[in-house]
């Protein structure tokens, strides 16, 4: 959930893939701005990192910028 997520993202925040794991948690809890911010800081970590881009194009569909 967010709240393991958001210490993982403490215990590690260089991972993309930590990043990209609290985007979807927040996302899923309707935090969308806070999950597109941190979807953006897994992009600035590894713009090629594909589950980071696909939340970011599945956020972006919902209308969220």
């Amino acid at each position: 959930g967010v709240t393991l997520g958001g210490r993982a993202v403490q215990l590690d925040p260089g991972s993309a893939a930590t990043r990209t794991d609290l985007s979807s948690a927040l996302a899923a809890s309707g935090r969308f701005q806070d999950a597109l911010a941190q979807v953006r800081q897994a992009l600035s970590l590894d713009p090629a990192f594909a589950p980071a881009l696909e939340n970011l194009r599945r956020l972006q569909q919902m209308g969220v910028r």
